[in-house]
């Protein structure tokens, strides 16, 4: 009788260890969020990430123009909050007057 494992694959018995890595299957799992603690509400005004609360509003203006793509999907500018206020001012005004033409075009697509 040979020395090989159930399976025949030739591995003998010594061979089949924990240190050997032979059998074992490598799980990944997703690792879940916890709820925010005080000390994470303090973290996120520090990487100006913005919270809400009940009631609260939000300024819109402050993530940016939506931009309005030729066939009609929507997106915004990643980088707006980095932008300086006058790259912010002359980006708002260019893509006001492309999506005002986009939005016109779109409307005479669907007629």
């Amino acid at each position: 009788m040979s020395n090989e494992g159930a399976s025949g694959a030739g591995i003998s018995k010594e061979e089949v260890t924990p240190e050997s890595g032979v059998g074992k299957e490598e799980v990944k799992e997703e690792v879940l969020a916890l709820p925010p603690t005080s000390g994470d509400v303090e973290a996120n005004a520090e990487q100006k990430i913005r919270s809400l609360k009940v009631g609260e509003t939000l300024d819109f203006a402050e993530l940016g123009p939506i931009i309005i793509n030729s066939d009609g999907t929507t997106r915004r500018i990643s980088n707006w909050d980095s932008m300086t206020k006058a790259e912010q001012d002359k980006t708002w005004e260019r893509i006001s007057k492309r999506n005002a033409k986009r939005i016109e075009q779109l409307k005479k697509e669907q007629e």
